[in-house]
């Protein structure tokens, strides 16, 4: 089920990578004044709708529905692989930072994939993980029932975020908040919903235009400071009443944005787009040895970040290759 490579999306995914490590260097009352919820603080909805949009892909190609053999031994290594392999070198290394500064910590959220120490953006790692083993099943759903999947998936979203703000244990351990994946479900279903060829077009940018103007409405009033949701404080811009906007730009970009990669710039975009993960995990170790909010470094950040993304990817892709030239 190896999905083709998609430029479109490689470059939407090579922006989004840039819009973390923004996110990341500046403070959060700076984000707030230069209206972040706009432009770099959508830059984990938009990675979790791609998610949804590769995640549909990959099963068309499989041509089958039936979930069984979509979630099957092979798609579980591999996924697996992919995505814990890489963090894992990570969590050594935090482990190493954290011991030698004085600061480590395992417990029982480590099972949940926590770093040791330090690890901003760490939450979307156990997200991704989540997300790959309920992939297959909210495929088929969706293929078989697309509009009550899509309205489960929103309820549900809905449902979680009301009772959020009152269970204990979030407020006590905010991490556990953060990694809980119904509250990208309907991200995720957006990004089932784009991958769709059977709605008209029509159809299609209706849903996007009129969701996407809500969202920004609700967007500019939240950060105008004049209404907030019953929801978890820190997150009210990442959540189903703003998902529209951010899958707007993903349908957007997956129409507008160039098809090959021919050009410096879409080239570079694409390059780092097909390393995001491994540029997020490198930042994660960054800005914890480096400390965030310095705003006056984000190009000298950018540079470092995507440079150590890149030599970590092709690392690991020459280990793999040393591998299986002796395995």
């Amino acid at each position: 089920m190896a999905i083709r490579r998609v430029v479109q999306i490689d470059v939407l995914k090579g922006l989004a990578t840039l819009a973390v490590v923004a996110t990341h260097t500046y403070l959060a009352a700076e984000l707030v004044d230069s209206w972040a919820v706009l432009h770099v603080w959508q830059a984990v909805p938009i990675f979790l709708v791609i998610l949804g949009v590769t995640s549909s892909m990959s099963f068309q190609r499989a041509a089958t529905h039936d979930v069984r053999r979509l979630l099957d031994s092979r798609y579980l290594i591999r996924r697996g692989v992919r995505i814990l392999a890489p963090f894992a070198f990570v969590w050594v290394l935090a482990a190493i930072a954290g011991r030698a500064r004085g600061s480590f910590s395992v417990g029982l959220q480590s099972a949940l994939l926590r770093l040791p120490y330090g690890g901003p953006g760490n939450y979307f790692v156990p997200l991704v993980v989540a997300f790959l083993l309920l992939a297959p099943i909210a495929y088929v759903a969706y293929r078989r029932w697309p509009i009550a999947t899509l309205v489960a998936a929103f309820a549900l979203n809905l449902a979680f975020e009301l009772a959020a703000l009152h269970i204990g244990l979030f407020a006590r351990v905010p991490f556990l908040y953060s990694i809980a994946f119904p509250r990208y479900l309907a991200a995720f279903a957006l990004g089932l919903f784009l991958a769709d060829s059977r709605p008209s077009p029509r159809v299609r940018w209706g849903v996007l235009s009129v969701g996407a103007a809500a969202s920004l409405v609700y967007l500019a009033i939240g950060n105008l400071g004049l209404w907030s949701p019953p929801f978890v404080p820190d997150w009210r811009t990442q959540n189903l009443l703003a998902v529209f906007y951010p899958a707007l730009l993903v349908a957007l970009g997956m129409r507008w944005l160039p098809s090959t990669s021919n050009g410096a710039l879409p080239d570079a975009l694409a390059r780092i787009g097909r390393a995001s993960y491994h540029i997020f995990l490198m930042q994660m170790l960054y800005f914890t040895l480096l400390g965030r909010g310095q705003s006056g470094l984000l190009a000298v950040n950018l540079v470092l970040t995507v440079f150590l993304g890149l030599g970590f990817l092709k690392s690991e892709e020459w280990v793999r290759s040393r591998w299986a030239q002796r395995h």
